[in-house]
Order: structure tokens, then C-alpha cells, then sequence
């Protein structure tokens, strides 16, 4: 196993006996070589400007130690809100993937900053007809996670009520643009599965298990973490009910093609400037996500992922059921 402060993401394969067998491995000695630094524009109405890896580690944005890789923001450039966003990061791996166990240690997030916007996720190569998957995502103070499927407007994918899960449902059409649909999302009522609270609880393991007839996650804080995780053999079946159950009702398989992961750090746009009157709009003093972004760099200073030790255990020759 790797060392307990490492970013690592280990992938298996699935046996015919159910087992997950290790197949490739990402970690602090080859992170950047599976995953890239996607300098593209921003496209989400965000205030923000992706840097290329070279930009990102002559600036610190982007560092790596003899166990530990770390991606966050500039926080020390005064911005003008006429001009470029804030620096920030979006990693993307190199390879796609169409089902697995995706395991994910993470010791710290960006998020719990008013105008922060990051998100962990998943993104087929033809938006929205090839599926979107949020695995860690929300804004500003909040601090629980939101589980959120995405999938074309016709592809038919409508998550359940009643499936067993501890979380939430918060919406059940995941076609997107379908009756004015942002997607099917189930929020996790764990008050420590995102933001400062994670942080300060050191995070924890965040479990996808993407098959052909559903989509499972799990969060398991620090210090309650199953011991075969820990042990590197993870079994998904001993850990009893899923955090977000996603049974969809529709092919997956057809609306969840070739995804790349991505770890990204963001800044404001429309979901950040919708909640901001009731976040953040007396606690920062600033009328609008944009100008405290520009004006307040130093703010901005723990707007940064980081991995303890974790493995991607992926199901490459199949899908599991």
C-alpha cells in the first residue's frame, strides 16, 4: 500500500469471482504524467483562469514532495474584475474511462471559501450526451457534499426515490436542459464531507462503484475509513448502504462514455452568484463573487487540493452488475 501521505490512484480490474485487482497506479512519483494541466477557458460563467504546468509550478499553485502532490490558486495577485480571473487548476487524466471502483483519499479540498467552486468529477467527450459525473462538488461555506449525475436531454435517466442510501435526494431528472433540469443530485447529510469541516477532520475517502446498472458513492471521514480500503483490497459489498444511490432507470453504459477525471479549482459563476446574497454577501463585505475574488488573494490561500494515500480501481474488460 501506499505511504499514508502519498496521492496515489491505483486501478484494478474486476475478476470473474467480483475481486478488484490492481492495474494502474497514480501517485506523488508520476501524477503529472497521467494527469494533465488543461489551460483551456473557463466555460462555466467562472472567475477564473486555468494555467498550463509549467505556469501552475513556477508559481507554487502546483507542488510535489516526497509523498504528497498538491494543486490550489494564486492568492497573492490583486486582480480588477475587468480583467483575467484568479489562477486556478484543472487536472485531467490522460486516460478515459466507462465503469470501475473509484477511490479517492483526499486530505484537504478547496472548498468552505466564500467564491470558491471546486469539484472532483468525471466528463465524457461530448457534453452532455456522454455524461457527467460529480463526485465532490459544491460552493462558498457549505459543508456537505453533492452527488450530481448529468446526461443528455433525451437519454431517459431518471434517478429513484426510496433507493437505500443515506443521503438526500435533491433531484431526480438527470437530463440535462429536460424541463429545465441542471442535472439528478443527492446531497450527502454528513456535516463533514466537504468544505472546512472536511478540512479540518483531515478529509477522508470518497468511493464511486460505476457499473452498467448503477452508480454508488460513499464517504467515509477520517478515522472511519474500512480497514479494506486501508488494506488495499477494497470491497464494496461489506460496506453497507451507499451514501448516493443512483439506479437511473437507463442505459448507462450508452449515456456514460470515455470519461476523463478532473480536479479543479474554480471561482464564482452562476450556482457561487445565485447563493451569494445569503453566504457571503455579509460576511465578505463584497456585493458580488467577482470583486471579492479580484480583491481578496490572500483568502484564497487554502483553495487547494490535497491527497493522503487513496487507489482508482477500475473495470476495464467489461462492466460489473
Amino acid at each position: 500500500m501506499a505511504s499514508r501521505y502519498a496521492l496515489a490512484a491505483l486501478a484494478f480490474v474486476q475478476s470473474v469471482y467480483g475481486a478488484y485487482t490492481l492495474e494502474d497506479t497514480y501517485d506523488h512519483t508520476n501524477f503529472f504524467e497521467g494527469f494533465a494541466l488543461d489551460n483551456s477557458p473557463e466555460k462555466n460563467g467562472g472567475f477564473v483562469t486555468y494555467v498550463d504546468y509549467n505556469t501552475a509550478t513556477s508559481s507554487g499553485m502546483v507542488s510535489v514532495t516526497s509523498n504528497t502532490v498538491k494543486m490550489g490558486m494564486d492568492h497573492t495577485e490583486t486582480l480588477t474584475t475587468n480583467g483575467p480571473g484568479r489562477k486556478g487548476i484543472r487536472a485531467v487524466s490522460n486516460k478515459s474511462y466507462n465503469s470501475g471502483l473509484f477511490i479517492f483519499d483526499v486530505l484537504h479540498n478547496p472548498g468552505g471559501i466564500c467564491g470558491s467552486f471546486p469539484a472532483l468529477w468525471t466528463l465524457g467527450p461530448n457534453w452532455p450526451y456522454d455524461g457527467e459525473i460529480d463526485i465532490i462538488e459544491q460552493i462558498n461555506l457549505y459543508n456537505t457534499n453533492q452527488y450530481t449525475l448529468h446526461s443528455g436531454m433525451n437519454a431517459n435517466c431518471w434517478n429513484s426515490d426510496g433507493l437505500p442510501q443515506t443521503g438526500s435526494n435533491i433531484g431526480n431528472n438527470c437530463n440535462q436542459g429536460l424541463n429545465g433540469s441542471f442535472g439528478c443530485a443527492i446531497a450527502d447529510n454528513q456535516q463533514n464531507s466537504f468544505g472546512a469541516a472536511f478540512n479540518a477532520n483531515q478529509g477522508g475517502v470518497q468511493a464511486m462503484e460505476w457499473t452498467a446498472n448503477y452508480i454508488h458513492f460513499w464517504f467515509f471521514p477520517r478515522g472511519e475509513i474500512p480497514q479494506d480500503i486501508t488494506n488495499g483490497a477494497p470491497t464494496p459489498r461489506k460496506w453497507g448502504a451507499p451514501t448516493a444511490d443512483f439506479g437511473l432507470g437507463c442505459s448507462i453504459p450508452s449515456n456514460f462514455i470515455d470519461h476523463q477525471i478532473i480536479f479543479m479549482t474554480d471561482a464564482c459563476g452562476d450556482w457561487v452568484h445565485n447563493d451569494w446574497p445569503s453566504s457571503c454577501l455579509k460576511k465578505t463585505g463584497y456585493s458580488d463573487c467577482p470583486s471579492y475574488v479580484a480583491g481578496k488573494p490572500g483568502d484564497f490561500a487554502n483553495a487547494y487540493w490535497e491527497g493522503t494515500f487513496g487507489f482508482l480501481s477500475l473495470l476495464r474488460s467489461g462492466y460489473a452488475t
